[in-house]
């Protein structure tokens, strides 16, 4: 009769541990935060580090232009006015890619599932293809918030690193994206 009970109750422990340990990484998969630069959500601010992406991936980050009031000025001289300026190139040490900047719209299209257009796109040195840098300057005469979208296009890992200057421009996100191979 012991032994039937002890049998009853090692079975039901049994039971009862390995649903709890079934339960854990469902209860650590909640709760663990998207990595930085992962989604528009979570994007990050752009820093001059190496960083690598695997075939498929996408890096994100954020920035916004800031225009200074120009009090005094017409719309059309408002409008001729380059007021808030960014420079990006990004030198592609191992892979294949290439970087697009996304305004507002563009964003919207594309969590629409609506065939979008970039604002902007990285542009290869034409007189030298096998230079591994990819340019974009944008000038901004109205304050917005815009998106680097680096992409991985090719089958295998792109490590990349991204030189920016700025003029009126700042990136809100405190978040960093963090190298991990």
């Amino acid at each position: 009769m012991f032994k039937k009970r002890f049998s009853k109750f090692m079975s039901a422990g049994l039971i009862a541990g390995l649903l709890a340990v079934a339960s854990v990484p469902t209860v650590f998969a909640a709760s663990m935060p998207e990595r930085a630069g992962y989604s528009a959500a979570t994007a990050a601010a752009p820093d001059s580090a190496a960083h690598t992406l695997q075939p498929g991936q996408w890096d994100w980050y954020v920035f916004k232009s800031q225009v200074p009031p120009l009090h005094g000025l017409t719309q059309s001289q408002r409008l001729a006015q380059d007021t808030a300026k960014i420079d990006v190139t990004m030198n592609v040490q191992q892979g294949q890619g290439n970087f697009e900047i996304w305004n507002a719209q563009t964003l919207r299209d594309w969590t629409s599932n609506v065939k979008y257009t970039a604002f902007g796109q990285g542009t290869e040195n034409d007189a030298l293809r096998s230079d591994p840098m990819h340019f974009w300057q944008g000038s901004f005469t109205v304050n917005g918030t815009y998106y680097l979208v680096v992409k991985n296009k090719g089958n295998t890992p792109m490590n990349y690193a991204l030189n920016i200057t700025d003029e009126n421009v700042s990136f809100p996100s405190n978040l960093m994206i963090k190298n991990i191979q």
